[in-house]
């Protein structure tokens, strides 16, 4: 995979998810005047001490981290094919400052978040990365996006993987190791590029990115912390009750 030199990745992608979803807030306030659904293309701190290497479930050691070969042990990592998943946002620059809940729910390629903002309904989100179907709270009327390639489903819900860390040339890594918190095994990754510096918390139970930070000077600017996760299997009738559209379709159904 090739590499980037240019550092601060979680920002520049924080960036360009908040102008990504200032179009998506705009067409959902469109949605509360208009039935249209006519398509539109996008443009293109916690207590923790270090742990020795973990162990799988058969008891073998996993492989020791270093900032030479964090990335080849993330590029080893898998999602669940099907999870709910919950993060706080907070984030914050200059004099303003802003604050948001996000729940996920994915099965391999579908991704539906219901995105809650401080003033706002929650925005709804339901998309399988070629296209997006947005509605607004209990509203029934919704929207289809196409969307550009260059636009994934990380980027409109503003959530950083653990894939961003494979973007950073090795370089700029400046500290990897196991660590244990919350009875948790953790892969804990710091990048620092100039005045930036990006820590990434992966629970290594579940391959998921858990918590995630972007510090400018020492000033944080952006924090996201997992507050629940669960696996779920995709034929579970419930868990795929929440890939529905209001009118009680599903898009993206195999069936």
């Amino acid at each position: 995979m090739e590499q980037k030199n240019s550092g601060k990745v979680v920002w520049i992608a924080i960036v360009a998810a908040v102008l990504v979803t200032g179009i998506l807030i705009a067409v959902f306030f469109a949605l509360q005047s208009t039935g249209d659904r006519s398509e539109i293309v996008l443009p293109s701190g916690q207590s923790s001490h270090d742990a020795p290497a973990p162990t799988q479930d058969d008891g073998a050691s996993l492989v020791e981290v270093s900032v030479n070969n964090v990335q080849t042990v993330i590029a080893g990592l898998s999602r669940p094919a099907a999870y709910r998943q919950s993060f706080s946002i907070q984030s914050a620059w200059d004099d303003a400052a802003a604050s948001s809940t996000v729940t996920m729910y994915v099965a391999d390629a579908v991704t539906k978040a219901d995105i809650a903002m401080t003033g706002r309904d929650t925005q709804h989100l339901l998309t399988d990365g070629k296209v997006a179907y947005l509605w607004y709270g209990s509203e029934y009327r919704y929207r289809a996006l196409q969307l550009d390639e260059s636009v994934t489903s990380d980027d409109l819900t503003h959530i950083p993987t653990y894939e961003d860390v494979l973007q950073y040339d090795v370089s700029l890594i400046t500290a990897a190791s196991y660590v244990f918190e919350e009875d948790k095994d953790i892969l804990l990754v710091q990048c620092v590029d100039g005045d930036y510096s990006d820590t990434f918390r992966i629970d290594l139970s579940t391959g998921l990115l858990c918590a995630a930070q972007t510090d400018y000077l020492d000033r944080t600017i952006y924090q996201m912390s997992e507050m629940e996760t669960a696996s779920f299997s995709k034929a579970d009738p419930v868990f795929r009750q929440n890939f529905l559209l209001p009118d009680g379709t599903n898009p993206f159904s195999e069936e």
